[in-house]
């Protein structure tokens, strides 16, 4: 085990050659200390935004009413995915 690397699984992604560039263009300058820390902040941060949105629809929902009935979902889904 590599100290300080308890509790982690090591794991393959596929990323954008651009975006593999640029992480390792901050890793260079010493704007990051690696590539996995890198991306261990980028999916901590995704992950915090999106409890962050599902905290404020929940609240968002009971200010307006409660949850979605199964019908206004539907529609909601509609609505993302472009559908009219």
């Amino acid at each position: 085990m590599v100290l300080g690397m308890a509790d982690t699984q090591k794991v393959t992604v596929t990323l954008p050659i651009d975006q593999v560039a640029a992480i390792r263009d901050l890793v260079r300058d010493g704007s990051t200390a690696s590539v996995s820390g890198f991306v261990t902040a980028a999916v901590a941060l995704a992950l915090e935004d999106r409890l962050a949105f599902e905290e404020l629809l929940d609240e968002g929902l009971q200010k307006t009413g409660g949850p979605m009935t199964p019908q206004e979902q539907r529609w909601a889904d509609q609505i993302i995915r472009g559908g009219t």
